[in-house]
Formats: C-alpha cells, sequence, structure tokens
C-alpha cells in the first residue's frame, strides 16, 4: 500500500496515507472497495481502481470552475504581470496570499495549480501557437522553481502536464510547483506578447479573463462549463490578492456599496459630470487656442473657464492668469495627459481621441474612469480602487473615513510603510490626492459643514465610482 501510495504522488509523512485513503475512500467505493478491508483479486485490479480514483480525486481538487476559475485566473494574470513588469515582491506577495483551502471562491493552491497545467497544455499544443512559443525562457526566480517550470514546460508540449501532476509531486515540492506553472505561464505570456507586439498585461487582460466561447481557457480535463462566465472587474482583482480574513469585511462593504446592481446614469447626468472636458474640447475646435510665450492659455480664456465652470467661487484671486489659477491649470494638463489636448507649435489642440470623444459624453465618462485607475505605481492604483469603493459606500463622509479605508484597504492586500506597519492617514491621503482633486472638482462631493471639501459623495460621484470599480478589467 506504501508503495501505490507513492506512486500517486504523496510524499511520506506519518498518518499520510491514511489521509489519502479517506479522502478516495468515497471514490473507491463506488468501485465497490472497502478502505476498511483493502482486497482485491489482484494487485493490478487493486492498483487499477486507486489510480481512478486518485485521478478523480486530483481533478476534484486542481479544476475550479466558475467564480473560483475566474478568480484563479486573475492570480496568474496578476502574478504574470508583476513578474514581466520586474516587481518581484509584488508577485510574490500575490502567490504568498494562496492557502492550501480554498476560502469561499476564493482558489486554493491546488486550484491555481491546475489552472496554470491545463492552459499550458491547450497552448502548446494548439498548432497555430507553436511557432510562436518556440523557445520559452522561464523568468529569474528561485532554482528549485524554476526546474518545476521547465518540467511543466517539456510535459505540457505534449498536452500532459496537468495529466502529470501526480508526477510532478513526485519530483517537486507543492510550492515548487505552484511557482513552476505560474513562471511556465508568464514565460509563454513573454513569447506570446512578444509575437505580438503588446506586452504581457495586455495580452494576460485578453486571455486570462474567461468569456463564452473563448478558446484556450478550459482545462484538458475540465468538462464542465460555467452558465454564466464573468468578466473579472476592480473587486475582483482586490480580492484575489486580499488575505483571506478581510474578506468577509470586504465583501459587505462592497454589498453596502451596491456593485452587484446595474450602474444606470442618464445621459444628462453624463453630461453635466464630464462638462469641463467637453467645454474645453469646444474651445479648442476649429483651428486650436493659442497659448502665450511663457505657455499657458490666454488670460480671457482662463476667465472664461472660472466663470462658464462656476470655479471662481471656490477660488481665491483674479482667476485670468493659469499659471495662478489652479484649477484652470490642473484640468487643462490633466486632459493632456489623457491624451484629449497636446501642444503644437504654440497652439493648444485637440488629439484624434480629443476629435473622437467630442460630443460623446459617455465616452469621456468611461475614459475618466479608465485614467483615474492608470495611476504611475501600483499602489496609487490600489488605493484608488479603495478610494472609489469608499465613495460609493454610504456610511463614509469625512477626511478620516476617506482615509481610514485606503489605509485599511492597502493593509488587506499586504501594503504597508518601510517599518511593515499600517500606512499613515497622511499618507494613505497621498495616494490618492489627485483622483480626489479631480472627481470633487467635477462636483463628486457634497460640501460638509467643517471642510467644504470632503462629505458623501453626490448621486453622480457615487454613479461614477461604482461604474468605474464594476468596469471589466480587460477594458481598462
Amino acid at each position: 500500500m506504501q508503495r501505490l501510495m507513492r506512486e500517486a504522488g504523496v510524499v511520506h509523512r506519518p498518518g499520510l496515507a491514511a489521509e489519502l485513503l479517506q479522502e478516495i475512500g468515497p471514490l473507491l467505493a463506488e468501485d465497490g472497495f472497502d478502505i476498511n478491508n483493502l482486497e482485491a483479486p489482484d494487485l493490478e485490479t487493486l492498483n487499477a481502481a486507486i489510480g481512478r480514483a486518485v485521478e478523480r480525486r486530483n481533478f476534484e481538487r486542481f479544476v475550479p470552475v466558475g467564480r473560483t476559475r475566474q478568480q484563479a485566473l486573475t492570480i496568474l494574470r496578476l502574478a504574470s504581470e508583476a513578474i514581466s513588469e520586474g516587481r518581484t515582491d509584488t508577485a510574490r506577495g500575490v502567490i504568498a496570499g494562496l492557502q492550501p483551502e480554498p476560502v469561499g471562491d476564493r482558489p486554493s493552491i491546488a486550484h491555481v495549480i491546475g489552472v496554470s497545467l491545463g492552459l499550458l497544455d491547450t497552448w502548446h499544443t494548439d498548432p497555430a501557437l507553436l511557432p510562436v512559443l518556440r523557445g520559452i525562457r522561464v523568468p529569474a526566480w528561485d532554482k528549485q522553481s524554476r526546474t518545476a517550470a521547465s518540467d511543466v514546460l517539456a510535459l505540457a508540449g505534449k498536452g500532459r502536464a496537468f495529466d502529470s501532476i501526480s508526477g510532478l509531486h513526485r519530483r517537486h515540492s507543492g510550492k515548487a510547483i505552484l511557482d513552476g506553472g505560474i513562471l511556465a505561464v508568464t514565460g509563454t505570456l513573454q513569447a506570446w506578447a512578444a509575437h505580438e507586439n503588446t506586452t504581457v498585461r495586455d495580452l494576460g487582460q485578453t486571455i486570462l479573463t474567461e468569456k463564452p466561447g473563448q478558446a484556450g481557457m478550459s482545462s484538458p480535463a475540465e468538462d464542465v462549463t460555467d452558465p454564466a462566465p464573468r468578466t473579472v472587474t476592480v473587486v475582483d482583482g482586490l480580492e484575489a490578492v486580499m488575505r483571506p480574513d478581510a474578506i468577509p469585511a470586504f465583501r459587505k462593504q462592497v454589498r453596502q456599496a451596491r456593485l452587484d446592481e446595474p450602474v444606470p446614469v442618464d445621459e444628462e447626468v453624463k453630461t453635466e459630470f464630464v462638462r469641463p472636458f467637453q467645454w474645453f474640447l469646444d474651445q479648442v475646435s476649429g483651428g486650436g487656442v493659442p497659448l502665450t510665450a511663457a505657455g499657458y492659455l490666454p488670460p480671457a480664456v482662463v476667465t472664461k473657464a472660472m466663470t462658464e465652470l462656476g470655479w471662481e467661487k471656490d477660488w481665491i484671486g483674479k482667476g485670468n492668469r493659469e499659471d495662478l489659477t489652479i484649477p484652470v491649470l490642473d484640468h487643462r494638463e490633466m486632459m493632456m495627459a489623457m491624451r484629449l489636448l497636446h501642444r503644437r507649435k504654440g497652439v493648444l489642440l485637440p488629439t484624434p481621441l480629443g476629435r473622437r470623444l467630442t460630443g460623446d459624453p459617455a465616452g469621456l465618462w468611461d475614459h475618466l474612469a479608465e485614467y483615474l485607475l492608470a495611476r504611475p505605481s501600483e499602489v496609487e492604483v490600489r488605493a484608488t480602487e479603495f478610494f472609489l469603493l469608499a465613495m460609493a459606500t454610504p456610511t463614509v463622509s469625512t477626511r478620516t473615513d476617506y482615509t481610514a479605508e485606503v489605509a485599511d484597504g492597502l493593509w488587506s492586500i499586504g501594503w504597508g510603510d518601510a517599518s511593515g506597519q499600517r500606512i499613515s492617514a497622511d499618507r494613505a491621503f497621498h495616494l490618492f490626492a489627485d483622483p480626489w482633486r479631480i472627481l470633487r472638482r467635477l462636483g463628486a462631493f457634497n460640501d460638509d459643514e467643517k471642510h467644504r471639501s470632503w462629505g458623501t459623495a453626490t448621486p453622480v460621484g457615487v454613479a461614477f465610482a461604482r461604474h468605474a470599480l464594476t468596469r471589466p478589467a480587460m477594458e481598462l
């Protein structure tokens, strides 16, 4: 029996064989074997029965379905992005957040292993991809994991990686197989992205998101179809890297924010919210606006912007010099960063994207959501995501509330200060200060009595936050 356990991929430790027998007992019973009295006409018959039971047990352990499968794909996407972009600590944090057993619909280590091996089998036996995937290089990592990755890739080339899980466990630790599967997926995506002249991030958002009828997503051993495949949203991505103990409170907040409900927004509401963008696009249409010798908007245009957009009531000063009128300067520079405006030969002009989105409030609304979630660093992206979630939560109404929500959220996904402690409120604010200023200028917040700049989000602010958080990640 010990030999049979070893052949099933079990590493010896006291009591482990008994544990495996308890797991496969019901499966053996289907073949007529009692685990308390394992008798068979011959060893070959018993061996075949145990082999079938172990195979079924592997299927159950390593093949997640539905939301759990989508979460496993998200883990692979986030880890491969981080490895490819040189953010090794982030990748290790994503991997370290996995647990031996699933928590709710959060995938287990075995689930991520199974999904990674299934994907690799599919990709590496696809005739159309064979020329693309030649000469894959395993990313830098520890020796044991890279060795496991090489073994996984060799098996995937024969379409046998998933079916060889037991054999892989005889040669490698579970951690090495987990890391090796992720490294093999990353190396595959890197070769694929280079061939397609794109990035691993963009490629991963396309092929590691479950969609109806999408090829290459199912494990060769999987014959279960999710009746309602879901696209990955910002919330899915946060939960995928969150500590298990923080997930219940996070899900409760998501329910309070009503992120599981449709976000209908009237065209008139969107039009008013993005009016400052449309106003600037209107000003530069038909030949553009000549800038001053110092590169600023003419005083007449600055004054007109402050008056017609209603920004003069919150600003002290004449409001006619752009370098001294921060609302106008910030907004114009932001529109340039959003690729809506550009400067050419001293004239401010719309970009091709700006011309395309002129008169399209829904397009501007969506483009703003994309811009706010494309911050310069990952921690700023995450802080903005938690800030938007706070906006959509009815009980959040003060600066203290917002900074606490962001600091707690970052802590729940592994971000802290240099000493390893929860980041301070001031530091948390600086991480989402720019999105807050932008949305405040657009009228996304009610003024409170003390600060005139904080408070609960307005209905349109809530709608915008919910929209940004529930957009499919593959569109971001």
